[in-house]
């Protein structure tokens, strides 16, 4: 048993052949869109702040993929060394800006733990307190604390990551440790499709989990100035998808 999750062990022989099978993530990837309706959400936040209550995007959507998941356990599966295992814990990672006196930005990754009991409300006021207790210069939280030791002595990053790589592989890393460590990243990137295209073929082998593309887009720019204005039918034609291109 691991400490962040338990070994699923009733599965059917196909399924727990797969690991093996496809030892990659991307091996069975798959990609799909799917479109929300952003003006139900809208008058969802509207409604409950004319109740006196403050929501935002990030607390709903948040909050409606925790619900998912409660429904369909499944979602919260992983992967470790051929083995499946069901997650003990549901937990938002999500990157925030800090910035100092100098006027430098810096990041810091903040986890959220959600519980079962936890509804919208709740899981909105849990973002907000993690956030406010991580937003300023002075504040460091135990992922910040851990990164500028590891980066303080010169060689023990990459020992420490190959450690914790090996110590995971085998159900072994503390469960303090997979706490302080975000085990994600996002990246936003723009530009033609065969550039987005050589981007995802450099970046296969460091398991993509989920990916949101859009086609090729184009945006009036506005301005006060005569010469900075486009013919609407010159802006309509640049919005058509280019040939070839595809959204997943």
């Amino acid at each position: 048993m691991r400490p962040d999750g338990t070994r699923v062990k009733d599965l059917p022989p196909l399924v727990a052949a797969i690991p093996y099978i496809m030892p990659k993530r991307y091996d069975a990837w798959n990609s799909i869109t799917e479109n929300i309706d952003e003006e139900a959400v809208k008058a969802y936040i509207r409604h409950w702040r004319r109740e006196g209550v403050r929501l935002n995007h990030m607390s709903v959507i948040i909050a409606a993929y925790y619900r998912a998941v409660l429904d369909n356990p499944k979602l919260n599966y992983f992967v470790m060394n051929g083995k499946i295992y069901r997650r003990n814990h549901f937990c938002v990672s999500f990157v925030i800006l800090k910035k100092r006196s100098d006027g430098v930005v810096n990041e810091t990754a903040l986890k959220v733990y959600l519980e079962p009991s936890d509804d919208i409300f709740s899981i909105d006021r849990k973002i907000r307190e993690v956030i406010a207790a991580n937003q300023h210069e002075h504040q460091s939280n135990s992922t910040d604390k851990f990164a500028r030791f590891m980066f303080s002595v010169p060689g023990l990053p990459k020992f420490v990551v190959w450690l914790a790589y090996h110590l995971d592989k085998h159900g072994l890393l503390p469960r303090k440790i997979i706490d302080l460590s975000p085990d994600s990243m996002v990246f936003e990137l723009t530009g033609r499709p065969e550039k987005i295209d050589a981007f995802l073929k450099l970046m296969a082998d460091y398991q993509i989990l989920e990916q949101c593309r859009t086609g090729v887009t184009a945006l009036e720019r506005g301005g006060m100035h005569q010469h900075m204005q486009k013919p609407a039918q010159e802006v309509r034609e640049a919005q058509f998808p280019l040939p070839g291109t595809r959204c997943n």
